[in-house]
Formats: structure tokens, sequence, C-alpha cells
């Protein structure tokens, strides 16, 4: 509880993704981030994510994508 409090605190945007849902793939993880962040469907994450200021990205479930631990 105080980790969300601190993150209210400090106004930092989060980000949530369920592995559960999405292709364990970087394209997969892409599409699914843009998706959450509510872009159309083949946008780019990234210029949206710079948008947003300090960010804590959640992957819950996130060792059915633990194969992109490199990439990421």
């Amino acid at each position: 509880m105080r980790f969300l409090g601190l993150v209210e605190e400090h106004r930092v945007t989060t980000v949530t993704l369920d592995a559960r849902t999405i292709d364990p793939s970087p394209c997969g993880f892409l599409a699914a981030l843009a998706d959450q962040l509510g872009l159309p469907a083949g946008n780019d994450p990234f210029p949206a994510l710079h948008d947003l200021g300090p960010l804590l990205l959640v992957v819950d479930t996130f060792e059915r994508c633990a194969g992109l631990q490199g990439w990421l």
C-alpha cells in the first residue's frame, strides 16, 4: 500500500499489462501496450510513453513472457 501511495504522491502514471492475454513476442508486447494506452492498432507506443512523463509499467504474470527479458 505504501508503494501505491508513493506512486500517487509523485504523480506517476501506471500502466498494467497481463501477460496471460498477450503474445509473448516483442510485437505482441508492443501491441498490448499500445492497446492499454488507447492507441489505434499498429501505432508505436513509445511516443505516447514519452508524453506520459514518469511511468510505472506493471506486467502481471510476467513468467509467461520471460523470454522477453533481454529485449525489455
